[in-house]
């Protein structure tokens, strides 16, 4: 198998070791260059795209374990790592008794729909059968492969945490509006059914005319399902709303990426 060493020493990198890593959060001698070792373990799975330099890595019990259970997924992306040069694409699995193990992990250049279908065309290739649930946060190259590849056989919920950021960083008040507001927004949320909802978020909309222009809510009026309770209450998360396992992970990742 061929590596792309320029950037990134993948021809030293044991890619085991750095899911196992990822996943604990707990590895004492964790140094980005010590990652990976020739690939000699036929339990590691690394499938790599030499024309756009991605690189999609699994293992086989990863792969049984998520074929067994097959329930919710949360996607992430930590933007950027090495110099700014890759893409770190993070697939944390949440199975039906709440926890979790890190699925898969992708390296690409770029956060377009094009690199996550690529990312779906190797999921399905290595034998991952269909999640019945994806959690996202709204990145729009994101849904555009989810809703190409996979189509209506998945739900999609939006990152709750994600939908408020987004919220206040759209606002000309930021923090202080949307406490203001917040009242308000959780009583749409809360809707009881589509019909509801549409009522709440009229009188929502008639409050804060403001807003009936602003794209971050448009957004969110046009893709309700994916988040409104009357929707996700009928949809297996696993309990989950947000992406904030794999934040954590991210900040460990990097944390000790930076200090390697």
């Amino acid at each position: 198998m061929e590596f792309s060493g320029d950037i990134v020493p993948f021809s030293k990198l044991k890619l085991k070791y750095f899911l196992d890593y990822y996943q604990t959060q707990a590895a004492k001698n964790f140094t980005f260059e010590n990652l990976v070792k020739t690939n000699d373990d036929l339990n590691t799975i690394i499938t790599r795209d030499p024309i756009n330099d991605r690189l999609f890595i699994t293992t086989n019990d990863r792969i049984n374990m998520w074929n067994y259970y097959q329930d919710v997924i949360l996607i992430d992306l930590t933007y950027k790592i090495h110099d700014n040069y890759y893409c770190a694409v993070v697939i944390l699995s949440i199975y039906n008794f709440g926890h979790n193990y890190l699925l898969a992990f992708a390296l690409t250049h770029e956060e377009k729909s094009e690199d996550y279908q690529w990312i779906f065309e190797i999921f399905r290739e290595e034998g991952l059968k269909c999640p019945r649930t994806i959690i996202v946060d709204q990145n729009r190259a994101q849904l555009k492969a989810i809703k190409f590849f996979f189509g209506r056989h998945i739900h999609i919920v939006f990152c709750f945490w994600h939908i408020k950021r987004n919220i206040i960083n759209s606002l000309p008040g930021k923090i202080d509006e949307w406490l203001n507001l917040q009242a308000e927004f959780y009583e749409v949320y809360n809707s009881r059914n589509d019909a509801d909802f549409d009522c709440n978020w009229s009188l929502f909309i008639a409050n804060h005319p403001e807003l009936e222009t602003n794209i971050v809510f448009s957004n969110l009026y046009e893709n309700k399902e994916c988040w409104a309770r009357y929707s996700t209450r009928l949809m297996f998360t696993a309990g989950m709303s947000t992406t904030s396992r794999i934040e954590g992970m991210h900040a460990n990742f990097k944390k000790s990426y930076e200090e390697s």
